[in-house]
């Protein structure tokens, strides 16, 4: 089954970010590193093709401690570098896509009226917070904040979302979805499809698809298991794995939501949910 045409609402206002002195410069007058060291870099960065960054080959190569790095890029950039405590614990924004979070190492910070706080990794990842401004109605204000700790704070705030995930699964109950499903049982299916359990997780996988911005949902039954991916910016992704006795009743939910035939399964339907997140109509196409 697919599901297609998540859409969400776009709009602008951000402010650049402008480079200041070499990053060497800067490391060199705070003792970190020697001159030799700069070269060395530099040859070695020349060498690779540009493959490298500089920080990168200082950090990778020459031993030098990210949290000096990080200090030399909050002076060079003129931008305020925040610690893991200061980071939120749930994301103020809901619409947007971990993928691009992880990616392009940003983490939304604080939401005040029409302001976004947000840290980021790389400071000159302009086009990622481009992107950010393009796709919000906010002005963006930014901080710097550790690759380390961004990294492992984004995967802790992923993987709660999954775990509310596996809460679900393991609380929709195997004996409410076992039963002889004859063909014509139409009432035993709308009933499988108005299970509590089964209608918060065809929410949350919308929600989900909706917050990573996926154009497609993909279901997919398989032998063992049912195979949910989101088509995120023309890539597939897999993003949930449900036991395969769940397939029925999550397509069921989605067919009674979009008003299908619940027991037609040989020929193809299309149809339509309006479903609203966070106060948004989102108008989704379902095949």
């Amino acid at each position: 089954m697919k599901i297609s045409n998540i859409s969400l609402a776009r709009s602008p206002k951000f402010r650049q970010i402008k480079m200041r002195r070499k990053i060497g410069e800067i490391l060199l007058e705070a003792g970190n590193i020697k001159s030799e060291d700069i070269k060395k870099v530099l040859d070695l960065q020349k060498a690779e093709g540009m493959k490298r960054r500089f920080c990168e080959i200082l950090m990778d190569e020459e031993g030098i401690a990210e949290g000096d790095v990080f200090r030399a890029l909050s002076t060079q950039f003129d931008m305020p570098l925040i610690a893991m405590e200061d980071f939120p614990e749930t994301l103020p924004i809901e619409k947007i896509s971990f993928d691009f979070l992880e990616k392009n190492l940003i983490i939304p910070l604080e939401l005040k009226g029409d302001d976004l706080k947000v840290a980021i990794g790389d400071p000159t990842n302009i086009e990622a917070l481009e992107s950010l401004r393009a796709s919000y109605d906010y002005a963006i204000s930014v901080v710097l904040a550790k690759k380390s700790e961004m990294l492992q704070h984004l995967h802790l705030l992923h993987g709660s979302r999954s775990a509310v995930m596996q809460r679900l699964i393991e609380d929709t109950a195997e004996d409410e979805l076992s039963g002889t499903e004859l063909s014509g049982e139409i009432n035993y299916l709308k009933d499988l499809a108005q299970e509590k359990g089964i209608i918060q997780l065809v929410n949350l996988l919308m929600g989900n698809a909706v917050n990573d911005r996926a154009s497609d949902i993909h279901v997919e039954p398989g032998e063992y298991n049912v195979r949910v991916r989101y088509r995120i910016d023309g890539v597939l992704y897999e993003k949930e794995t449900l036991p395969v006795r769940m397939y029925s009743a999550v397509v069921s939910r989605i067919k009674l939501l979009s008003q299908m035939n619940i027991a037609e399964r040989r020929l193809p339907q299309d149809g339509r949910i309006k479903v609203t997140f966070s106060g948004k109509t989102i108008d989704i196409r379902v095949s």
